[in-house]
């Protein structure tokens, strides 16, 4: 084109809505396609994707077009990780390989996005053969080549989530989206005094997930040089409220990639961070770690696997306070600038699948398998929180039938394989849990009978409610007096329903230090028969803290409330009674049952006609008492 051409880029909403509005006017198309080469080469993808979309409008079969702006799409928008395959492949059957190396960079991108992880490999090593090693190393195509091998390691141990919930955000301020009110904390904007000039240089805009429950707080910088990435700090608070200088978490936790958005469970010992290094797929991938405070150190990193982690950024693991479900964000379905905030269930579904047989089994269907697998990293909708809680309660039911059956299987083994001596230590250590484990367990069954008391109290108030509702049952009450009592029934009926509500909350408490006793007296027999001493003492130790967090656990009852609990236990004092009364009376109706059958034999055996005769106006006697 020739003279002053001014070019209106206009975006159809079938490719991104984000550019809609966007214009810019430019001298001619060379003009507009210099812009575009321009910032591809300097990696601005995203912004470089209307250009091209503008010059693919104009020349639809032109495959350099086709070639960079499929690799745009692959940053731009994420929605169809398909799209920009039809693109690059395209381009690959028209392109010259010598001249254009980076297209096969791209095309492993793209196949490595779709966890197709054997075609992304053989992409990344032929972008390797044909381009600089300079051009190797800028792309890190080592490291993916290694994300790929990790991805199918991962995929072989594939479980199911159940999703609650999923909304599309704009990154910058995703964490918003976290309720605090469920979390035991806040997440908020890294303060000031905790960047590092090195932050400040690459102006990061960093959270920090802030507990409660601590005197320190975990936070990601890039230190004081930058040469190993973000890295995970820890800085802890003075006695006079001043922050102590920030000191490295641990290289067991710290790589030389990037590792960011540490959160601390509420147990103080279980980390959950996100990683491009260690084991990941791609991307930022989300991982956990366990102090062990013997040895003083963290464990291995461990990646929780797909579909919580995929080929894009999944980041900011926070589990909620019932430990029973947790937020993370990812970006794998996203726009440019948004990213997906997720809320699942840490109870994983039951089914285990080998997704990985996709890449070596000739019997399966590839391309069904694949689309299943990219079906499930997409986290739609699954569960409701009414259906996820009955699989938790599920879930801890056979978790407490499965200890019962391994406290068996213990208790035969110990008699099996026990010495006299190690008998001893038995009854000093593992009866004595098993013993407090019983006094816990006729804790929960007392709860559980004041819970059932203060149920009845309520449905008597809710019939009391209404029949004073009723104008027909309570005409004869006046309005004023009548509207008094309503509101007095509503609210003792509220009272007990919090009641009954705490102690669930206590005897679901009260259920898992049972359990975990179990657990503990399994690991203590083991051991013992390992001659493990030290780690015997601490074992037990471990399970004294259990019996003492059991004993600590008592049902809040306010002033306020003691009518209500008053009212309950004059109740259950009203059923001893009439239990008391009932048993009474059928212990005297046994007693008079026994008589008249021995009245009956005595009276069969006599031969004495006046002996019978006093026998049968006896028995006659007892039958009329009896019916």
């Amino acid at each position: 084109m020739t003279g002053r051409i001014k070019i209106l880029i206009l975006f159809l909403l079938s490719l991104s809505p984000l550019f809609l509005n966007a214009q810019i006017e430019y001298r001619s198309e060379e003009e507009l396609r210099e812009h575009a080469d321009e910032l591809f080469e300097d990696g601005e993808y995203s912004k470089a994707y209307p250009l091209y979309s503008q010059l693919l409008s104009l020349h639809r079969k032109n495959p350099e077009y086709n070639y960079k702006f499929g690799a745009c799409l692959l940053f731009a928008d994420k929605r169809d990780k398909q799209k920009p395959l039809e693109y690059l492949e395209y381009a690959h059957e028209q392109l010259p390989d010598d001249k254009f190396p980076r297209l096969h960079y791209f095309m492993g991108l793209a196949y490595h996005q779709n966890y197709r992880f054997k075609d992304a490999i053989a992409s990344y090593k032929i972008f390797k053969l044909l381009s600089e090693n300079r051009d190797a190393r800028l792309f890190a195509v080592d490291r993916k080549i290694q994300m790929c091998f990790n991805g199918i390691d991962l995929l072989s141990n594939f479980r199911d989530l159940y999703v609650l919930n999923k909304i599309e955000v704009q990154r910058s301020n995703f964490y918003l989206s976290y309720k605090n009110n469920e979390l035991p904390g806040s997440i908020i904007k890294k303060p000031a005094d905790f960047y590092s000039r090195q932050d400040r240089k690459a102006a990061v805009s960093d959270v920090i997930f802030f507990s409660r429950n601590y005197d320190f707080v975990l936070f990601s910088s890039y230190g004081k040089k930058g040469k190993t990435g973000k890295d995970i700090y820890i800085v802890r608070k003075n006695e006079d409220g001043s922050w102590a200088d920030p000191t490295h978490l641990s290289p067991v936790i710290n790589t030389p990639f990037d590792e960011d958005y540490p959160y601390l469970m509420e147990d103080g010992k279980t980390l959950y961070f996100s990683s491009d290094g260690h084991n990941t797929i791609g991307g930022y991938d989300i991982f956990v770690s366990v102090f062990d405070s013997l040895n003083n150190e963290w464990s291995e990193p461990e990646n929780i696997n797909f579909p919580f982690n995929t080929p894009y950024d999944d980041i900011m693991f926070v589990a909620d306070t019932s430990g029973n479900a947790a937020y993370f964000s990812s970006t794998r379905s996203s726009v440019n600038d948004l990213i997906f905030v997720y809320k699942v269930g840490l109870e994983r579904q039951d089914s285990v699948q080998n997704l990985a047989r996709v890449f070596s089994s000739d019997s399966v269907n590839k391309q069904e398998l694949m689309a299943y697998i990219r079906n499930r990293a997409e986290l739609n909708v699954n569960a409701s929180r009414q259906t996820f809680e009955q699989v938790v309660r599920k879930k801890k039911q056979q978790k407490r039938e499965k200890d019962k059956q391994r406290a068996l299987e213990l208790q035969k083994q110990q008699e099996q394989a026990l010495t006299k001596n190690e008998q001893g230590l038995k009854s000093e250590k593992i009866d004595s849990l098993f013993i407090a484990k019983n006094q816990i367990d006729r804790g929960i069954r007392e709860l559980k009978n004041k819970k059932y008391g203060l149920i009845k109290i309520k449905d008597i108030k809710t019939i009391q409610l209404r029949e004073l509702k009723d104008e027909e049952t309570s005409g004869t009450i006046a309005p004023e007096k009548k509207e008094n009592l309503i509101r007095k029934l509503e609210k003792e009926k509220e009272i007990a329903a919090e009641i009954i509500s705490e102690y669930d909350e206590n005897i679901d408490q009260l259920t898992d230090i049972s359990s975990e006793l179990i657990d503990k007296a399994v690991k203590l027999q083991e051991t013992i028969t390992t001659e493990k001493v030290n780690e015997d003492d601490s074992v037990y130790l471990a399970a004294v803290n259990l019996i003492k967090r059991a004993d600590n656990i008592q049902p809040v009852a306010s002033a306020k409330r003691q009518l209500i609990l008053q009212q309950e236990q004059q109740l259950r004092q009203k059923a001893d009674s009439i239990l008391n009364k009932y048993n009474a009376q059928n212990e005297k109706i046994a007693k008079k049952e026994t008589r008249l059958k021995q009245l009956e034999e005595s009276m069969m055996r006599t031969a004495d006609a006046e002996r019978r005769r006093d026998l049968e106006a006896e028995v006659a006697e007892t039958k009329q008492e009896l019916y």
